[in-house]
């Protein structure tokens, strides 16, 4: 398993999709699939906003209004989430909802794997990716540990 930053957002990514998949395909699973969409979408928002971003706009300045408009798509796409998580699955209005996420959040993954990760690949060496992976693996693993606490209580 590849250990550098970029493999594993792009992993997140592959990851985030097919729980949208599953959500779609599978009705009656939406409410567990809603939480684990909501930790895993939380945390790596998290990780990019904490390690990735700071990093790129450090190493190649011209990337840093990229890493501010993802940074704003992360705010609405968090919230849109909010509102889906309101909404009772049967709802009429929710398919239409979580279609949008849906499409929101893959226009960001796909502006993310075109602008910012290969800007990063270019401005770092692979030991640096890595290290920013294993940043980006603790802050993540960490963020979903606090939403477990949070959700237990």
């Amino acid at each position: 398993m590849a250990r550098d930053v970029i493999s594993m957002i792009i992993a997140d990514h592959r990851d985030i999709r097919a729980i949208f998949d599953r959500l779609r395909r599978e009705p009656a699973a939406r409410p567990a699939l809603l939480v684990e969409l909501a930790a895993k979408l939380v945390a790596h928002d998290r990780g990019e906003e904490e390690i990735v971003y700071p990093e790129i706009t450090r190493v190649d300045p011209r990337e840093t209004e990229h890493a501010r408009h993802s940074v704003d798509e992360h705010q609405r796409a968090e919230q849109r989430l909010l509102h889906l998580l309101d909404i009772a699955p049967t709802a009429t209005d929710f398919e239409p909802q979580l279609d949008d996420l849906a499409d929101m959040i893959t226009r960001h993954f796909a502006a993310e794997e075109e602008g910012i990760l290969p800007a990063l690949a270019a401005a770092l060496p692979r030991h640096r990716l890595e290290e920013l992976g294993h940043a980006f693996a603790r802050l993540t693993a960490e963020e979903i540990r606090i939403g477990l606490s949070a959700g237990n209580r």
